[in-house]
Formats: C-alpha cells, structure tokens, sequence
C-alpha cells in the first residue's frame, strides 16, 4: 500500500501541471483518490470541476449557434472566409465541447483504468532502480511548452481578441478561448504519450542492462539493478506455474550472482512480456480517450494553416512594395501559421518517438537473439516477446482513421501546399 502510494505520487508530480491546466478550462472535471475497499485508485467527479465545465460547455454551445445564425445566413465571395466560416470555426469550438461531452460520460472509467495501469508500470520500473532521467524528459517538456502557452500564446490571443473585437466582439473572444482549451487538450494528449515513451525507453534499458549483467558480471550495469534478481527457486517455480508458461526441472538449483542461474532470465523476460502488456494496454486507453478530439483537432488545425498560408499569400500580392513591419494581419498570420504547425508537430513527433521507442525494443531482442549463444527456453520466450511486439504494435491513431507519425506530417504539409496552389490559381 505504502509503495503504491509512493508511485501515485510519482505519477501525479509528472501529470500534476497538465491536470491542473486540464481542470481550469473544464477538460478535466475529476480528482484521483484513494479507494481503501479494492487497493486501486478511483477518478471521481469533482462539485468545482462539474460546474466549471458545464458554464465552459453552455458558452461554448451560445456561440456555435452564433456562428451558425451569423455567418451561415450571409453571403461572403472571399474563398477563405466560406472555408473558414463552414468549416475551421464549427470545429474549434466543437473540439472543446466534444471532449468535455466524453470526459464527463465514457471517458472517466477510462481515465481511472489509466492512472491504475500507469500506477502499475510505474511500480514495475521502480524495482530496477534505474536511473529516470527518461521521465523527466516528460517533466522538461510539459514546463517548457507551459511557459510557451502561457508566456508567447495565451498573450498573443488576448491581443488578438481586443484587436478584432471591434468586429467579431463576442465571437471572436470565444473562438480565442476555445483554441486555448484545445492547446491544453493537445499538451494532455502529448504528455500522456510521452509518459508512454517514457516507459518504453526505461524498459529498453532494463532490457539491455539484463543482458549486460548477464554476460558481463563485473560492469557497472550489473550493480544498477541491485537485489530485484536475487530470488529464490520456490518463487520462480510457484509463479512460472500459476501463468503456466513452462516447467522447471526439479533438479534447478539458483547460483550467487556471479553465476545467475538461466531460470531467472526466462523469468525477467516473462516479467519483461507482462510489462510491455501493460504498457500496450495503456497507449489503447490514450488512444480511445482523445480519438475523436484529437481527429478533430487536427482537421482543424490543417484547414487553419491553410487558410492562414492563402491569407498571408494574397495579403502580400495585394499589399506589394507597401507592406511594412506594422501591418498586423500580415504578421499575426505568420504567428498563426507557426502555432498550427508547432500543434500538428507536436501530435506527430511524441506519436513518433512512442512508436520508434517500441520498435526500438523489438530491434535489440532480435540482437539478443544473434549474438549471444543462449540457450533454448531462452530463445523460445526472446521469440515470443519479439512476436508479441509485432503482434500487440504501439501505434497511435486519430480515432483509427490515420496513423500519427512523422509520415503524417508530412502528408499533412504536401496537402497544405497542394490546396494553397489550387486557392491562388
């Protein structure tokens, strides 16, 4: 119980400032407790986050049936505004709603079966006493891209709205703030990804740090997993027949550490196989908690840039030798294009690294596999791992429509581009 409590508090200092974030712009309406009957952790509703988000959603729903009344009953020849009023400024504010409909319905078991399994891989790790400077890649990230929302973004959308609120007023302060609840949407689904990295490049080096120890008694990456291997045969036994994975002679004796014993390899990457299941099951819940935001928020954020590239393209056909450094639509534009493309970079570059990490992990067993000479139980579990692995992928998805990785955004970029050239001819 006391070391379960200790991983929570792990995991909720690497979660803590998006959580935060989360539950002020009515995303996250929830609080993680104790439940002392099951041992297990439970996401229950919060009175103040239940409120705060359901004023969120009410403004939220006012101003789509603005933009509806507004813009879908008035006649506009600008190309761009008919894409941007049809299309770009439905799915901003539909992003926000949509996720605190989720969050607040499906999405809070999910959330709950997150913090456990999450908990659970923590503990695991933990046992290696391995050094975590892979976590705090997670940590660096969600205080940087903090201060960047908070210091460059969020004032930029405040100026932006007293600029143009002489025109839109209402409309135009709404669709600030809802791009602002979708910024926090995008760093909680980056950071969940990356606590997945995180794992997996911890597990990587477990993994390669078992076999250095194994072949290599006297190195330093002996001493970084301390005592967690020094089990004996009655555990080992007892627990390789409960999951009935194979059979131990009965004459197998356990050796000192100098000499460890082949039974407990086939024991850490049976450990090693349970782990990584973990870890699968936790990218399935991320993926089925932001599928559909996540789907949304990148139509959008493509349709945006492409929008803002036109703009900044005609405004400089029209404008010609006059455009000077104080034209503020030219380069809010530019700030504009920058904020969607740092959005679709983020999505698919923390997707990416999960997914490399895990290939990653595949590629060193099949290295095991060649160049030490192992014995055959050994090499039957190191194949099973590695077909477990190409098996149960991590991959992650907008709601299963497409693949987020850097192929994405690049096919994001080309589509861009192609849809840029086809509004100027």
């Amino acid at each position: 119980m006391a070391n379960t409590d200790r991983c929570l508090k792990h995991v909720l200092r690497d979660l803590a400032p998006i959580l935060v974030m989360s539950k002020i712009v009515g995303i996250f309406p929830f609080s993680i407790e104790n439940n002392l009957k099951s041992n297990r952790k439970c996401v229950t509703f919060h009175l103040k986050g239940i409120i705060i988000s359901m004023v969120i959603m009410a403004v939220m729903f006012v101003g789509m049936c603005s933009i509806l009344l507004r813009y879908y009953i008035s006649d506009h020849d600008y190309v761009v505004e008919i894409i941007r009023n049809t299309f770009n400024l439905p799915l901003n504010v539909s992003v926000g709603i949509v996720t605190i409909i989720l969050n607040m319905t499906t999405n809070r078991n999910k959330y709950e079966e997150f913090v456990n399994r999450f908990i659970t891989i923590t503990d695991n790790l933990r046992k290696y006493r391995i050094p975590e400077y892979s976590s705090k890649i997670c940590i660096h990230f969600i205080n940087v891209t903090l201060v960047i929302i908070n210091g460059i973004v969020l004032p930029f959308l405040c100026y932006d709205t007293v600029y143009w609120g002489k025109k839109y007023s209402f409309i135009g302060g709404l669709m600030r703030f809802s791009y602002f609840v979708n910024t926090v949407l995008t760093l909680q689904y980056c950071t969940f990804v990356l606590s997945i990295y995180s794992s997996l490049k911890q597990m990587v080096i477990i993994t390669e740090t078992c076999f250095k120890r194994r072949y290599y008694q006297n190195s330093e990456a002996e001493y970084r997993i301390k005592d967690y291997f020094l089990i004996n045969r009655n555990t080992v036994s007892s627990y390789m027949y409960q999951y009935k994975a194979f059979n131990l002679s009965a004459k197998t004796t356990m050796k000192q550490r100098d000499k460890p014993a082949e039974n407990i390899y086939l024991y850490e990457v049976f450990t090693f196989r349970r782990m990584y299941n973990e870890i699968y099951e936790t990218a399935l819940l991320v993926d089925f908690i932001h599928g559909i935001p996540i789907l949304l928020e990148i139509v959008r954020e493509i349709i945006s840039l492409t929008a803002n590239f036109y703009d900044i393209i005609k405004h400089l056909n029209v404008m010609g030798n006059r455009v000077t450094v104080l034209s503020y639509f030219l380069w809010s534009k530019v700030f504009w294009c920058f904020i969607n493309l740092a959005a679709l970079s983020c999505i698919t570059s923390c997707c990416h690294l999960a997914t490399f990490e895990a290939m990653k992990l595949k590629e060193q067993l099949q290295k095991q596999l060649l160049k030490y000479p192992i014995s055959c139980d050994l090499i039957n579990q190191l194949k099973l791992f590695t077909e477990q692995i190409s098996a149960n992928e991590i991959n992650f998805t907008a709601f299963g429509v497409f693949k987020l990785n850097a192929s994405m955004l690049s096919a994001s970029l080309v589509t861009v581009v192609t849809y840029v050239i086809i509004l100027v001819q």
